[in-house]
């Protein structure tokens, strides 16, 4: 799910340790695409770049942790997003050779009606947010915080007026890192735990999207170092 990989793979922790297989799970998303670069192209070359980032998971109590989450993928836009052998987009434009190699690259037309690809894109991801919130018997109002992936500002900050949540309840390391592929959400979940913000018992959200096209919602009880396994939360 690329971008939005961070989300199956809580989810799969959290079910692995329901089966009790494991106490402790580390995962770690990361961004490499300096490689596969294509300068020429404005559209990737200014808001994609390298970086990752992890998150320890470990025993909680029995109401925190993942709470609900939602996952889905329309694969008519499977191939709009992507890393191919090819040469420069614009090769007036790019600098050195305009060798033939694995670039990344961002297509709207590839899957058939750009129209229709935008509204998907705008409309996916607040829909699964809504899909969590329902599982969880949560609202908006409910969500302390939102860790989301920053890809393109314009969109993402159209998934937050959207899904009508105060800007003040986001946590962004856009201005640092940029767009930095599914490394993006943990980094904001640990922007928001190393400043002190999320208290025992918040209710946290995390989105993205995908290539595939993905997307994913997932919503987290959070649990504060130095609780007690066992109790309720306050």
């Amino acid at each position: 799910m690329a971008c939005a990989g961070p989300l199956p793979a809580l989810i799969v922790a959290d079910a692995l340790f329901r089966a009790g297989a494991f106490e402790r799970i580390v995962i770690v998303a990361s961004s490499q695409l300096r490689d596969a670069m294509d300068d020429s192209d404005p559209a990737v070359f200014a808001v994609c770049g390298d970086g990752a980032a992890a998150v320890a998971l470990g025993p909680v109590d029995h109401d925190a942790g993942l709470v609900a989450s939602h996952l889905a993928a329309d694969g008519r836009w499977w191939n709009n997003v992507g890393i191919e052998e090819r040469g420069p987009r614009f090769p007036q434009s790019a600098r050195g050779a305009c060798a033939v190699r694995p670039r990344f690259y961002i297509e709207h037309a590839r899957g058939g009606d750009v129209k229709d690809f935008f509204s998907w894109c705008m409309a996916s991801v607040p829909e699964a947010v809504n899909m969590a919130l329902a599982k969880a018997d949560l609202s908006v109002a409910d969500i302390d915080w939102v860790c989301p992936h920053q890809n393109v500002k314009t969109v993402s900050e159209a998934w937050i007026a959207r899904l009508g949540i105060p800007r003040a309840r986001v946590v962004e390391t856009r201005k640092e890192y940029g767009n930095v592929g599914p490394a993006n959400v943990l980094l904001n979940l640990d922007r928001g735990a190393q400043q002190g913000l999320f208290r025992h018992g918040d209710h946290l959200l995390l989105f993205g999207q995908g290539s595939g096209m993905s997307v994913g919602a997932a919503i987290l009880r959070w649990y504060a170092p130095g609780k007690t396994v066992g109790h309720p939360l306050t």
